[in-house]
């Protein structure tokens, strides 16, 4: 007999959990309704997960068509909250909507029912109904998932972040090497330009001074005095010219590095300027990891007063229902 009893109350178990859904992957929207179009469970993940990066605490929403008719919506989002194990530190939300029914409710989890009480939840359902009404079940959820982020946010509830984001960090380093760059090219620029128009100038005078005929050297010599001053003025002239010609390469040569590096120190700031920023690696993968700092051990299919983390997360029947 006590053999039979145990199969009896092992089948009934079996067939009581069967009726609880399990969580889809990769989300925290689990529209088995089927009543949400992709757009609109993208947009309320992003908004879920921002909610749980900010303040910790984990959200799922539970779509379903109809309530198992074994249960009334209070069991049956308990038993969902704690099979799911919503929330690694007893602050779970779990929203349940039976469409068909047209019922609903907010499971709050222990460390959460101060915020989140029975009038507080039933305000937060409140933000559904009329757009329910006009089957708008997108736009209800949003206003919903809404309501939780503000009231979360007003209570203080969560750590903010000790550091500033990556991206802002990128953004202020940005700015600075640009500032920076902007500076050192206005030096070169004009310590450049200086140092090209004196040796212009130097080049200038020696040649002028170079090419300058003797008059005495006519005077007193006559015609050896014609062919020292021609010797000499072609001997000048193309000494000139080559160091006009060394000259012009050096100059050339100071002028081709200021503007190279004026062009490499732009494609720096440029390059710079325009990397894309580094992102933090977004775990969409982690989306709907529910309880992930748990015992992964255990099946969380325990009876309705047990109070242990690991069993229940938490989760004691806090919350509010309501219809729509």
């Amino acid at each position: 007999m006590k053999y039979i009893l145990s199969l009896l109350l092992l089948f009934v178990t079996v067939t009581t959990f069967s009726q609880i859904p399990k969580p889809l992957k990769d989300t925290y929207v689990n529209d088995f309704a089927k009543v949400l179009s992709k757009s609109e469970i993208k947009k309320l993940n992003d908004t879920i997960n921002q909610i749980e990066k900010k303040s910790g605490v984990q959200l799922a929403l539970v779509i379903v068509n109809t309530i198992p008719k074994e249960y009334d919506i209070e069991e049956y989002s308990l038993l969902i909250a704690r099979r799911w194990k919503v929330g690694n530190k007893e602050d779970g939300l779990v929203y349940v909507a039976a469409v068909k029914q047209r019922k609903q409710r907010l499971e709050v989890a222990r460390n959460l029912e101060p915020i989140f009480t029975t009038e507080t939840s039933q305000d937060v359902l409140t933000k559904t109904k009329a757009h329910f009404r006009a089957k708008d079940y997108g736009k209800g959820l949003f206003a919903l998932v809404s309501d939780i982020s503000f009231k979360l946010d007003s209570a203080g509830y969560g750590e903010p972040p000790a550091v500033q984001s990556l991206a802002a960090v990128d953004k202020q380093d940005n700015k600075a090497v640009s500032n920076t760059s902007d500076r050192v090219d206005i030096t070169l620029f004009v310590l450049g330009f200086f140092v090209i128009v004196f040796v212009l100038v130097v080049l200038l005078i020696v040649r002028i001074f170079r090419s300058r005929p003797s008059s005495q050297t006519f005077a007193n010599n006559g015609f050896g005095g014609y062919n020292n001053g021609y010797n000499g003025g072609f001997n000048n002239d193309y000494n000139g010219r080559r160091r006009s010609g060394l000259g012009s390469f050096f100059a050339g040569a100071a002028t081709g590095y200021f503007a190279n590096s004026l062009l490499n120190r732009n494609r720096s700031s440029h390059s710079v300027q325009n990397e894309p920023p580094r992102e933090q690696a977004e775990p969409a993968s982690n989306f709907g990891d529910w309880g992930s700092s748990r015992d992964s051990s255990s099946d969380g299919n325990s009876s309705s007063g047990s109070s242990s983390s690991s069993s229940s997360g938490g989760f004691s029947g806090g919350g509010a229902s309501s219809d729509w």
